[in-house]
């Protein structure tokens, strides 16, 4: 069966893998640019987020409900919740998150000075 626009939940409720891959083909933007904005110094995990959003979307889609929100939304808000804790846990064990905010402070003071 072809999976379009139309049909894509539907297919993807009764587990149809290829409305997965439709997903990744027509929505996966809509995750990397959330999982870049809560995760801009960490892009070593931006693979390990995307693909725990792809598995919420895949895991949750019975609770999608069309005439509460565009499944847009709903995407974006899975990417949000799930980028999260990787922003909340990691950069203290990391140290990245200082080490850029320093990097933006030195810039930002140089910039001042000049």
């Amino acid at each position: 069966m072809k999976i379009t626009e139309e049909n894509f939940v539907a297919q993807l409720q009764m587990r149809n893998q290829n409305a997965l891959a439709y997903v990744i083909d027509h929505y996966a933007w809509i995750l990397k640019t959330v999982i870049k904005k809560h995760l801009f110094y960490l892009p070593d995990l931006y693979e390990e987020c995307m693909n725990d959003c792809l598995l919420a979307i895949w895991n949750n889609i019975g609770n999608y409900a069309p005439e509460r929100n565009s499944f847009k939304n709903w995407v974006g808000g899975i990417a949000k919740y799930k980028s999260t804790p990787y922003a909340a846990k990691l950069p203290e064990k990391s140290g990245k998150a200082s080490d850029a905010w320093e990097q933006v402070g030195e810039a930002f003071t140089i910039h001042l000075q000049q």
